[in-house]
C-alpha cells in the first residue's frame, strides 16, 4: 500500500470516528475527506493499486472508479441521509470482490491488497446500506455516530420507541403502547425539525411529514386497540377520547391508501357505536352514515359488515322513537345478511336483528309484524341456541300484549329455564323475565304470585344498584303497582315516589319514562282521597305524553283510560267521553276487537252513561265490557268485580234489584278468590249494597252493610276519609 493511500485512508477513518464527538465543522471535514478519497481512486487508482506483478491495466483503473464510487456514499449513510441510488452503488464493489476472489483462487495472490480494499468497503457499504433500522446494534451505532445532531438521533429513539410499542401492543398493554407510541411520533417530528435562518430558529418541515406515516399509523392502532377494551368493559365515555385520538391519527397519515381509507370507515363507524351509547345520536348517526358511505363508495360489494353498520344505524333511530326508519335499515341490513346462508356470524345478526325489530313493533303494537319475526326466528333456532331464552322472553311479551296471560306465563317459564341453563350469566335476563311474570300474574289478579316474581328483580337489581338504577326504578314501580291493586295505598305511594324519584335523578324532571308511573301514582292519590295531588300526577302524565309525542296504541291506550277516569272523578264528563272514545278508535284503527284496555274503556263509558241517565246505553256497555271480561280472564278476575260493582249500580238504577244482588254477590265471591277482607273494594260493594236496600227500606240490611262498608274506610283510611260523607 502507497504512503499515500494510508495517508488519506487514516484520514478517512480518523474524520470517520470524530464523528463519535459533538465538535464543530466535523461534517465538513468528513465531507472534504470522502472527496479526497474519491478522487485519490478515481484518478490515481492505477498508480495507488499497481506493482510489479500486475500487468492488468484496465482492471487496476476500474478496481479504482469501483473502489472509489463504494467509499463516497458512508459518511452520508452514516448521516442517515440516503439517496435512492446509493441502493445500487455496492453492487459494482460486489461484482469485483467475487471477480477479485475468483483471481486469488486461482492464483494470483498479488490482488490480494485490492481485495482487501473492496471487501473492506463492502462490508461497510453494504452493512449501512441494507441494514434494516429494526436491527437494534445498527440503531445504536448510527445514534453514536450522530453525536451533537438532534434530528438524527431523533430518528434512531423514533424507531427505538416503536420496538418497544410493538412488544407492549402485542401484549395488550395499552398504556405503555401508547406512551412509547406518542414518544416514537415525538421524536419522528424532531426529526423532522429544520433549521430556518431567516428566522433562527428551528422549525417542522410539515411537507416531509409523510416520512413518519408509521408513527401516526401506530398511534391508530394502539388508541383504536385502547377504546376498544374500553367498550367491551362498557366504559364508553372513558373509550370516546381514544376514538377520537385514533381518528385524528388517521387523519395525519399523508394520502392514506384505500385500505386505509376502508380503516377510517371502520373506526368511523365504532367511534359512532361509542356515541350512540352515549346517547349522543347527532354525533353517532353522522359518523354511521358517513362510514356507510365510505364504505359503499371504496368497496362495492355488499358484505357481512356493511350489514353490521346498517343495524347499529337502525339501533340508534329505534332509540331515538324514530321507528320507521330503524325499521327500515334492520330490514337493509337482513336482506344483506340473507346472502350469506353458510357464515354463522351473518345468521346470528339476522336473528339479533328481529329480535330488534320485535322490540320496535311492541312499541308501534304492530303485533301481526311481531309473529312475523318470531316465525323467522325459530326458523333458524332450536332450544339450545343461544337466543332461544331472548326469544321466548319475546314471545312471552306478545302474548301478554295480546291478553293471552297464560300462554304468556309458558314461554316466560321457558326463557326463564333456558336462562337458567346458559353457560353465560344471566342475572339480568333472568330479572327481566320475572319482571315480565310479575306483569302477567298482576293482568291474572295473582298478586301473591306477582310479588314473588317481582322480589327476585329487585334483589337482583340492588345488587348492580349503580348500573342498574334504572331497572331498579322500574321494578320497584311494578311492586307499588301490586300494592295499589291489594289495597295497601300508603305503600303504593311511597314506592312510586321513590321510583319517580330515581328516573328524575338519573334522566331529568320531564322523561317519558314518568309517564306511566305518574298516571298510577294518580290513580292511588285518588283513592286515598289526595285530590289535588291526583289531579296535578295526571295532568303531568298527560304533559309528558303529548310532550314526548307517544304512540297512541291499544297497549298505550290504558294510560288514556287513566286520564280519562281522572276527568270522570273530577266531572270532567266531556273530556272523559272524548278520552274514552279515543281508546275505541285506536282500538278499530288497529282492527283490534277485544282487549282489557278496551273491556275498561268501555265500563269507563258506562259509568258516564250511567251519569247521564242513559240507562239502556250504559247496559249495552256494561254487557260487552262483561263478555269481553270473560274472554280474556274466564269470569274471575278482580277487575271483573269492579266492572259487576259498577253494573249492580246501573241495575239499582234500573230497579232492577234482583239482577244488582246477584251481581255484587258475584262480586264478593270473586273479591274473596284475589283480595283480603279488609280491601276497600269489599267496602263499595257493600256500600252498594247499602244503597240497594235503602232504596228497599230495607232499614236494618241497609245500616248492616253501610256498617261493614265504613268500618273497613276507617281502618284503612281514617275517620276523615271522603267516601264516609256518602254514607247514611
Amino acid at each position: 500500500m502507497k504512503k499515500y493511500e494510508k495517508i488519506i485512508l487514516i484520514l478517512y477513518f480518523g474524520l470517520i470516528f470524530l464523528q463519535l464527538f459533538d465538535l464543530p465543522g466535523k461534517i465538513s471535514f468528513l465531507n472534504i475527506g470522502r472527496f479526497l478519497l474519491l478522487l485519490s481512486y478515481i484518478v490515481g487508482g492505477y498508480w495507488l493499486f499497481k506493482n510489479k506483478d500486475i500487468n492488468n491495466t484496465f482492471l487496476l483503473i476500474l478496481s479504482g472508479i469501483i473502489i472509489g464510487v463504494a467509499t463516497y456514499p458512508i459518511p452520508s449513510l452514516i448521516w442517515v441521509y440516503k439517496l435512492d441510488y446509493y441502493n445500487y452503488t455496492p453492487i459494482p464493489n460486489l461484482i469485483l470482490l467475487i471477480v477479485l476472489i475468483i483471481l486469488y483462487l486461482k492464483g494470483k495472490r498479488y490482488y490480494k491488497l485490492i481485495l482487501f480494499r473492496s471487501l473492506l468497503f463492502g462490508i461497510l457499504t453494504v452493512f449501512l446500506t441494507y441494514t434494516p433500522v429494526s436491527f437494534k446494534p445498527y440503531r445504536e451505532l448510527l445514534y453514536a455516530f450522530n453525536n451533537g445532531r438532534p434530528s438524527i438521533q431523533s430518528n434512531m429513539l423514533m424507531f427505538d420507541y416503536t420496538s418497544i410499542y410493538k412488544d407492549a401492543l402485542e401484549n395488550k398493554n395499552f398504556d405503555v403502547a401508547i406512551n412509547f407510541a406518542t414518544k416514537a411520533k415525538d421524536a419522528g417530528k424532531d426529526w423532522l425539525f429544520v433549521y430556518d435562518y431567516d428566522a433562527n430558529e428551528r422549525k417542522l418541515d410539515s411537507s416531509q411529514l409523510w416520512k413518519i406515516d408509521v408513527c401516526y399509523s401506530n398511534m391508530y392502532k394502539v388508541f383504536s386497540g385502547k377504546a376498544e377494551e374500553l367498550s367491551d368493559l362498557n366504559q364508553f365515555s372513558q373509550a370516546l377520547p381514544y376514538y377520537l385520538k385514533a381518528n385524528e391519527a388517521l387523519k395525519k397519515m399523508n394520502k392514506p391508501s384505500r385500505s386505509w381509507r376502508i380503516s377510517h370507515a371502520f373506526l368511523k363507524h365504532r367511534t359512532g357505536q361509542c356515541y350512540l351509547e352515549l346517547g349522543n345520536y347527532q354525533n353517532s348517526d353522522s359518523l354511521f352514515i358517513e362510514a356507510i358511505n365510505d364504505k359503499v363508495t371504496l368497496d362495492d360489494s355488499l358484505d357481512v359488515d356493511l350489514a353490521f353498520m346498517y343495524s347499529n344505524l337502525a339501533k340508534s333511530f329505534s332509540e331515538q322513537a324514530g321507528y320507521e326508519y330503524s325499521n327500515l335499515f334492520f330490514n337493509q341490513s337482513n336482506n344483506i345478511l340473507e346472502e350469506f346462508t353458510t357464515d354463522i356470524k351473518a345468521q346470528e345478526k339476522i336473528v339479533q336483528n328481529h329480535i330488534a325489530l320485535i322490540q320496535n313493533y311492541f312499541k308501534t303494537d304492530s303485533l301481526f309484524l311481531v309473529k312475523k319475526s318470531l316465525n323467522r326466528i325459530y326458523e333458524s333456532i332450536d332450544n339450545e341456541n343461544k337466543f332461544y331464552g331472548n326469544t321466548k322472553l319475546l314471545e312471552g311479551l306478545f302474548h301478554y300484549k295480546e291478553d293471552r296471560y297464560t300462554d304468556a306465563l309458558e314461554d316466560l317459564n321457558e326463557a326463564l329455564k333456558a336462562y337458567k341453563n346458559s353457560k353465560k350469566k344471566q342475572e339480568n335476563n333472568i330479572a327481566q323475565v320475572n319482571y315480565l311474570k310479575s306483569k302477567t300474574y298482576i293482568s291474572l289478579g295473582q298478586f301473591k304470585e306477582a310479588k314473588k316474581s317481582i322480589k327476585f328483580s329487585l334483589e337482583s337489581a340492588k345488587k348492580r344498584r349503580g348500573k342498574g338504577i334504572q331497572k331498579y326504578a322500574m321494578y320497584l314501580i311494578t311492586e307499588a303497582e301490586i300494592n295499589n291493586f291489594e289495597g295497601n295505598y300508603v305503600s303504593s305511594e311511597l314506592k312510586f315516589e321513590e321510583g319517580i324519584q330515581i328516573y328524575k335523578n338519573e334522566l331529568g324532571e320531564d322523561n317519558n319514562n314518568l309517564v306511566t308511573p305518574y298516571s298510577s301514582l294518580a290513580q292511588v292519590k285518588l283513592s286515598l282521597g289526595k285530590f289535588e295531588e291526583a289531579k296535578y300526577y295526571s295532568d303531568e302524565s298527560m304533559r309528558l305524553f303529548k310532550y314526548f309525542e307517544l304512540f297512541e296504541t291499544p297497549n298505550s291506550s290504558g294510560l288514556i283510560n287513566n286520564f280519562a277516569y281522572i276527568n270522570y272523578f273530577f266531572h270532567n264528563y266531556k273530556t272523559s267521553d272524548s278520552l274514552y272514545s279515543k281508546t275505541v278508535n285506536i282500538h278499530k284503527s288497529f282492527g283490534k276487537v277485544t282487549s282489557a284496555n278496551l273491556a275498561i274503556c268501555l265500563s269507563g263509558l258506562g259509568l258516564l252513561a250511567l251519569e247521564n241517565r242513559q240507562f239502556k246505553k250504559a247496559d249495552s256497555l256494561f254487557k260487552l265490557s262483561l263478555q269481553m271480561h270473560k274472554d280474556i280472564y274466564t269470569e274471575k278476575h278482580p277487575q271483573t268485580a269492579i266492572l259487576l260493582t259498577n253494573y249492580g249500580q246501573l241495575k239499582i238504577e234500573m230497579n232492577k234489584n234482583e239482577e244488582a244482588k246477584l251481581m255484587l254477590e258475584k262480586a264478593i265471591l270473586i273479591n274473596d278468590l284475589f283480595l283480603d277482607k279488609s280491601h276497600d273494594a269489599y267496602a263499595e260493594i257493600y256500600f252498594t249494597l247499602g244503597n240497594l236496600y235503602l232504596k228497599e227500606k230495607n232499614n236494618s240490611k241497609s245500616k248492616f252493610f253501610f256498617e261493614k262498608a265504613k268500618k273497613i274506610y276507617i281502618d284503612k283510611f281514617g275517620k276523615d276519609y271522603y267516601k264516609l260523607k256518602y254514607i247514611y
